[in-house]
């Protein structure tokens, strides 16, 4: 997630891209956001996305939080064999990147 006025935002407009701050803005730095609130707090309207066809999804932080991530969208997804089928779809259709280290 970058700042309003960083070159990233050049590339994306309002409408049709959205980054939210699932954690901290940089590791180390600041007190970690819970994410589990933030995810369920968000939870229709991000189900709504992932059934989408517009919607890409760009995942990135450390491989460690791959499990985290899973169950706080299997919550979503109001289990985890259909968390599993939606992101089997998602990454089918290279709507779903992953960059973990």
């Amino acid at each position: 997630m970058n700042d309003e006025k960083n070159d990233f935002a050049q590339y994306y407009d309002r409408d049709t891209f959205e980054a939210f701050k699932a954690l901290s803005p940089r590791p180390g730095w600041a007190d970690p956001v819970a994410w589990g609130p933030t995810i369920a707090e968000r939870a229709e309207e991000l189900w709504r996305m992932f059934s989408s066809v517009k919607t890409y999804v760009f995942v990135a932080g450390q491989e460690h939080l791959r499990g985290n991530l899973d169950e706080a969208f299997a919550h979503v997804a109001g289990s985890h064999e259909t968390w599993a089928l939606r992101k089997a779809e998602l990454l089918a259709g290279r709507r779903w990147v992953e960059l973990l280290y």
